[in-house]
């Protein structure tokens, strides 16, 4: 055995990495900190090259030598490391993300030989708090199964058959089982299952792992008790590739037997529930699609698309694909990244969806966001109840920017914000959410700390909404070149080729300086006439009612916002309803004090919202007129 002063180690902060070990430890207590071997390898990668920009294409050649993976691999891989390490979202205190380009530490390094290992220790045991207590005994969590097929790109095998298992065991009744959403949010991170179990609120939780080779899978699953973190029971399933569903059938059977439950009022092993598709192939690119989908660009998002596509032209009926394709085109133009197809393409896909099956939150989603889009915000938010009942962590963070946002309950939107954060804190596109609802509020730093975290998650710096948010908190800071540059750059391309970006600039020039605002407001006038009615888009729209708004026009703001509602009247639209949560900026007090925004509010369909669900936060409805304190 090698003696103290043979084996290497880095201290930094208050942790040591052992290098030969290849333990992260903390120096306080000497206690492992838990890391998988690809995110102890970057760690080591980045420690060894303290100070230094390390290019992401080389730290991934060096963490996975010989080995082709997405940059998603590395993403989760930095998420893991800044939780391991203690850093709260948009803190840098040992890791620098470099945007666009890739990482530096910059916490100081101290080499020198590392201490004797401390003999492990048994763990001590975890409280049962009040939360395992109360959770019912009918539940339980399913968390990520490991991928342990050797190749990063089968992620999606091991990821589908938690989901699958989720979707099957949601339908026992009696049985509580968070959704994906919030049990996703533990991939890649080492924690205790008796922490999960608590934060979830369940009993029991379902761990495991899945690997394969050639036409064979090897499926491990074991159900761990919340309260002493044992081992109620482990099993495993070694069969052709092609018995997938039966296995996902039996092992769903064997968790109702093993809980004392029955499946559909039988003590039987299966479930007796048909597959989602009879074609194997349809269903692995539809799990293909869900993992590209669930990182936000719009790269991924229109090869998820691809996907779903090809996974329901195999199998028509096969609901969960048509259901992930609406809701991948909905994040395209929520997210501001592109338009895809027509409200009237949607909202028929998405009907037929529910048809086939009316328990699909995703299909309620879409249909709310439609209508949210026409201004039935009335209809919009039966939907979106509808979806809530079905499953509640996947629907609120659309509830809460879709809706909530635009009718201006920013309080309740803030919050369920924060409650889909909390359930998913490692994905990128609830991050830039999050980010945005603390912008309307005018929480600049909170808004810019989530988008520095949305894109250590890997979120592409040209999805609109993050582009939004720098844009307008430079505003605030009153740098308005930047302001200008950041919301130029977020309109799409063939709009972009269009217009004259010194227009858009001359015009935050003048919030600096009255001198310039006769010909900033000439200019935003130009805007207008340069693009002609039909290709203007909504963001930039909105945006010059603002800009008008904050050079004291009023006129014009209301003339602009009311020009752009008669464009849609033919088609009885009123644009990406999110979009509409500026209204409610603080900076757009004076538009919403005018005499003419009762009428304006009216014509977006809120008026008949607020007489049913309640007028915005700090207003009240008299004798059919709002007011505002």
């Amino acid at each position: 055995m090698d003696g103290p002063a043979t084996r290497i180690a880095y201290e930094f902060g208050e942790f040591c990495v052992d290098v030969t070990q290849r333990l992260l430890r903390s120096r306080a207590e000497g206690e492992p900190v838990p890391l998988t071997t690809k995110a102890f390898e970057t760690l080591l990668y980045l420690v060894e090259h303290r100070g230094e920009l390390v290019d992401k294409a080389a730290l991934m050649k060096a963490v996975w030598p010989n080995v082709v993976v997405e940059e998603n691999n590395l993403n989760q891989n930095i998420s893991a490391l800044r939780k391991a390490l203690g850093e709260v979202p948009g803190e840098h205190r040992f890791i620098l993300t470099v945007p666009g380009r890739g990482y530096r530490f910059v916490a100081e390094v101290k080499m020198m030989p590392a201490t004797k290992p401390t003999p492990p220790v048994a763990p001590a045991p975890v409280s049962t708090d009040s939360a395992t207590l109360s959770a019912p005994r009918a539940s339980i969590a399913v968390v990520p199964f490991a991928n342990l097929t050797g190749d990063p790109s089968k992620e999606y095998l091991s990821d589908g058959m938690a989901e699958e298992l989720i979707h099957v065991l949601c339908r026992i009744p009696g049985l509580k089982v968070p959704s994906r959403t919030s049990s996703f949010a533990y991939k890649g991170r080492q924690i205790d299952v008796r922490q999960i179990a608590r934060d979830l609120g369940v009993a029991t939780v379902l761990e495991g792992s899945v690997r394969s080779a050639g036409e064979r899978i090897r499926v491990v699953a074991q159900l761990v008790n919340a309260s002493t973190g044992f081992h109620v029971w482990s099993h495993s399933w070694d069969r052709q590739f092609g018995d997938l569903f039966k296995v996902q059938d039996e092992l769903a059977g064997a968790i109702v037997r093993a809980l004392g439950l029955s499946a559909n009022g039988s003590a039987s092993g299966s479930l007796a529930q048909a597959p989602p598709t009879s074609d194997l192939e349809a269903y692995q690119l539809y799990l293909q699609g869900l993992s590209l989908r669930s990182r936000l660009s719009e790269q991924n998002l229109l090869r998820a698309i691809e996907l779903f596509e090809q996974a329901s032209a195999r199998d028509p009926n096969f609901t969960r694909a048509v259901a992930a394709a609406i809701t991948a085109r909905g994040q395209l133009t929520s997210y501001g990244i592109t338009a895809y197809r027509t409200l009237a393409e949607t909202e028929r896909e998405a009907s037929r969806a529910l048809a086939l099956d009316p328990g699909l939150a995703e299909a309620h989603v879409v249909l709310g966001v439609v209508n949210g889009c026409r201004g039935r915000f009335l209809d919009a938010e039966k939907h979106f109840r509808s979806a809530i009942s079905i499953d509640n962590a996947a629907a609120r963070l659309p509830y809460a920017a879709q809706i909530l946002g635009p009718v201006g309950h920013l309080r309740q939107s803030l919050h369920e914000r924060e409650e889909a954060y909390r359930l998913a804190p490692d994905n990128s596109a609830v991050a830039v959410i999050l980010a945005l609802g603390h912008m309307i509020l005018g929480n600049d730093a909170e808004a810019l700390r989530y988008i520095r975290l949305a894109v250590d998650l890997g979120s592409s710096e040209r999805v609109g909404a993050l582009a939004v948010v720098q844009s307008h908190a430079a505003l605030r800071a009153k740098r308005y070149d930047e302001a200008a540059e950041k919301m130029f750059a977020v309109l799409p391309v063939a709009l972009r080729t269009q217009l004259d970006p010194a227009a858009l600039k001359l015009a935050y020039l003048a919030l600096g300086d009255a001198s310039h605002k006769p010909a900033a407001l000439d200019a935003l006038r130009q805007l207008d006439v340069t693009v002609g009615d039909a290709s203007i888009d909504l963001l930039l729209q909105i945006h010059v009612v603002l800009l008008y708004t904050l050079l004291g026009s009023l006129d014009r703001a209301f003339e602009q916002a009311n020009r752009f509602l008669d464009r849609f009247a033919e088609s009885g639209e009123i644009g990406q309803p999110g979009v509409w949560g500026t209204l409610w900026f603080p900076e757009m007090r004076p538009f919403r004090e005018d005499s003419r925004f009762a009428a304006f509010a009216t014509r977006l369909g809120l008026m008949d919202y607020w007489k049913q669900y309640g007028p915005p936060d700090d207003c009240e409805l008299r004798n059919g007129k709002l007011m505002c304190r």
